[in-house]
């Protein structure tokens, strides 16, 4: 299994990247847009992870940007600081399912990508 974490906050990506290898998440990481766009046409991905708020991109609107290069079994969850009934609307707008609080709880991040074991 192989994720992107999207996110220009290095504790909040170090934290989630660190909670995904504990489940054997093979996982990229990418600071900005840009980034992403790179890593998506080299990689195929099961899971990206998108910041609401990126210097150069907002989440929803990057992920309607990222998935016609994505893989159709690729799910996105949205990462925010906010907990806003807008943003979890806007999210099901474009077809994110899944939107986390900062910080994200381990149980829900190993509920929400069905692995079971968890994280220690």
């Amino acid at each position: 299994m192989r994720a992107l974490i999207v996110d220009d906050d290095f504790i909040s990506k170090e934290i989630m990247k660190s909670m995904l290898a504990q489940l054997k998440v093979e996982v990229h990481t990418a600071d900005s847009a840009a980034e992403a766009f790179r890593l998506v046409q080299v990689h195929r991905y099961d899971y990206i992870f998108l910041d609401q708020e990126l210097p150069d991109a907002i989440g929803t609107e990057l992920k309607e940007a990222l998935a016609p290069y994505c893989a159709e079994r690729c799910s996105f969850a949205m990462v925010s600081s906010t907990d806003a009934s807008e943003l979890i609307e806007r999210c099901q707008q474009v077809g994110i399912s899944h939107c986390l609080t900062k910080p994200v709880n381990p149980k829900q991040l190993a509920d929400l990508m069905g692995i079971t074991g968890g994280i220690e």
